[in-house]
């Protein structure tokens, strides 16, 4: 198993650090596992006392080695790299972000299959989306296809 794994999950469920965050992070310490379980002080020199302090919180409530177990039991693969694949295809920079709304069906395909699902977006900055000309290019939503094809199969 990848020792970074389990810590992985556990900056997952960590609101306050995002991809910016977290990569400055990963790039301080040098790895994830260091980047988790580094100690309050080592943590504000590269997300300030403020996160350093929530996330120090945080990681003394949640175990990401434990997390990481059950997710394995319900049949749950985590893929924490995922990302690189878009880049890998697509040729730029993957964007990661926790921005949107909620879309009901996602839910309720999650119950129906018992499967996670994974919401990917596909778009161009041009397509307008939900605006009165939204657009959606069509080479992208074919490629959007091929790429999640690459996903699962990770």
């Amino acid at each position: 198993m990848d020792e970074n794994l389990a810590y992985y999950v556990g900056f997952s469920h960590f609101i306050g650090i995002g991809p910016m965050r977290f990569s400055a992070l990963v790039k301080h310490f040098n790895s994830v596992k260091r980047a988790y379980l580094a100690d309050k002080k080592s943590l504000t020199e590269v997300i300030g006392t403020n996160w350093a302090e929530k996330f120090v919180r945080f990681r003394s409530l949640f175990d990401p080695v434990k997390k990481l177990d059950e997710l394995k039991k319900k049949n749950i693969k985590v893929l924490p790299l995922w990302h690189k694949s878009l880049q890998n295809y697509f040729g730029n920079k993957t964007l990661l972000n926790r921005s949107g709304g909620s879309i009901p069906a996602a839910e309720i395909l999650q119950r129906l299959y018992k499967k996670p699902i994974i919401l990917t977006g596909f778009t161009l900055p041009d397509d307008n989306i939900h605006s009165p000309n939204e657009n959606f290019d069509e080479e992208m939503f074919w490629k959007g296809i091929e790429a999640l094809k690459l996903i699962y199969s990770l």
